[in-house]
């Protein structure tokens, strides 16, 4: 902001004389432009003479003082992303009329767990001329994944075989991050057993054969 016009006092007159008793005209100069940087800058009065009093100029200073980030300066999309596995960065844009800032130089844009499924921070830092922190957040929602249990057989007595899943919809390099359990209700007698995975996933079931008179048999 342009802290213009400058204000001066005088002080000094005697007998109710004022201003209209000197010579000259006051003069306020500062070398201070609208978007300079942070700092002090003298302000420096002169103009006025007068044959009866000795007249003492004392400047005045100028302190620009860093200007403070707030929420409301900025458009920050906050939109919700999918995951992906890669790194979300949202668009982080000044408003109309904060055009004496610039990214980079006055203020610059992180973006924290912003990969993973979950809740994103951007965070805008202040420096140079300007101070303060804002946060933003969005979310990442989580990919659909389906695991389904595979059919399996055995033979009455035999060991169970291993139980598997078949993963549908994960990215490459994520299977291992998938986590979930898997078992079968129990029982040994021929007969139907339903195989669970635990979660959101789908369930299927396990297939016992037995052999009688010598011959395989499916129940």
């Amino acid at each position: 902001e342009d802290p213009r016009p400058f204000t001066y006092t005088i002080d000094g007159f005697v007998d109710g004389q004022d201003i209209t008793d000197l010579e000259g005209a006051v003069n306020i100069s500062c070398d201070y432009v609208p978007g300079d940087d942070v700092g002090t800058y003298d302000i420096v009065v002169s103009g006025l003479s007068s044959d009866n009093y000795d007249i003492v100029f004392q400047n005045g200073v100028l302190t620009v003082e860093q200007f403070e980030l707030k929420r409301e300066h900025f458009d920050i999309d906050t939109t919700d992303e999918g995951y992906d596995g890669t790194e979300k960065e949202k668009s982080v844009e000044l408003k109309d009329g904060i055009d004496f800032i610039e990214e980079g130089s006055e203020y610059v844009v992180e973006h924290k767990d912003n990969r993973n499924a979950g809740i994103a921070t951007i965070v805008i830092t202040g420096k140079g001329n300007c101070k303060g922190v804002v946060t933003e957040n969005f979310e990442i929602v989580a990919k659909a994944v389906t695991v389904h249990a595979v059919h399996k057989e055995k033979v009455y007595g035999q060991q169970d075989p291993a139980l598997t899943v078949e993963i549908e919809g994960v990215l490459d390099g994520d299977a291992d991050s998938i986590r979930y359990t898997i078992e079968r209700v129990a029982g040994e007698n021929v007969g139907a057993y339903q195989i669970d995975v635990s979660g959101e996933i789908n369930a299927c079931s396990i297939h016992v054969n037995a052999t009688v008179n010598g011959e395989e048999q499916d129940w």
